[in-house]
């Protein structure tokens, strides 16, 4: 029996890859031996991803919030580098915000990257010529506030929790193509956004979600490897599912 997490010969698109777990995931498929196209708005911030990938990648700056833009622009990239063998959607939104002050704006915002992106960029990839026909894998990054609830968390829950469901729906209806879809569903994870961004804003958030954690707070490299795992044919046979990524969160 051989089982193989090589990535050579596979092109991936990683969107959210100027940063984070995004970032994270670039990295390691090129690691991996996929040659990767990279997406996010901040070009800058892009070719300091691509520095760290080497040769294996390119980049395309795209704003992802353009929803209705997205399947031809994934169509357009597959003409530029060939069919897919692999999308990770890592690009979100997240914040911390009461229900009583939340407002429509908040929960569109939410629902357009962490979710509608991500239907629309699937569209794109099944579209004749742009995945592998041999098999292709779509990895969404969720988040366990997809399968459980969190304080002042209602947008990004709701977000999430429509990431997990469209998951498992497209990968029904994909499964005659070949395109294998299925999810990562991370913890708290130490990245800027956490530990920089909305959660420096409230300390007793932060301290009480640190705390409920078992494991403590998870590496970005640990979500990098489930996905490398999920892109590779050693899970040929995963579909629809969710990979925990919480050091033992959701278990509780």
């Amino acid at each position: 029996m051989t089982i193989s997490f090589d990535l050579t010969g596979k092109t991936i698109l990683v969107t959210g890859a100027s940063s984070g777990i995004g970032r994270g995931i670039a990295v390691a498929a090129a690691e991996a031996g996929a040659f990767v196209v990279l997406v996010a708005r901040n070009e800058e911030r892009l070719k300091e991803t691509a520095a760290l990938c080497g040769e294996k990648c390119a980049i395309e700056p795209c704003d992802l919030m353009e929803t209705d833009k997205l399947p031809r622009f994934v169509m357009n990239l597959a003409k530029k580098y060939g069919p897919f063998s692999g999308l990770v959607h890592a690009a979100g939104i997240d914040s911390v915000c009461p229900v009583k002050l939340i407002r429509a704006e908040t929960l569109i915002s939410a629902f357009s990257i962490n979710c509608a992106a991500a239907i629309l960029l699937v569209k794109g990839l099944t579209a004749p010529g742009c995945y592998n026909e041999e098999g292709t894998s779509v990895v969404l990054i969720s988040s366990t506030a997809g399968l459980v609830g969190d304080l002042a968390q209602t947008s990004y829950c709701t977000s999430k929790g429509a990431v997990e469901l469209a998951a498992k729906a497209m990968a029904l209806e994909l499964i005659p193509q070949k395109i294998r879809v299925n999810t990562i569903a991370p913890a708290l994870i130490n990245t800027a956004m956490t530990t920089d961004g909305m959660y420096a804003e409230s300390k007793k958030i932060s301290e009480r979600l640190i705390q409920a954690h078992p494991s403590g707070m998870g590496e970005v490299d640990d979500v990098a490897a489930g996905a490398v795992y999920l892109l590779s044919d050693a899970s040929k046979y995963v579909v629809g599912t969710t990979l925990l990524i919480d050091g033992g969160y959701c278990a509780q």
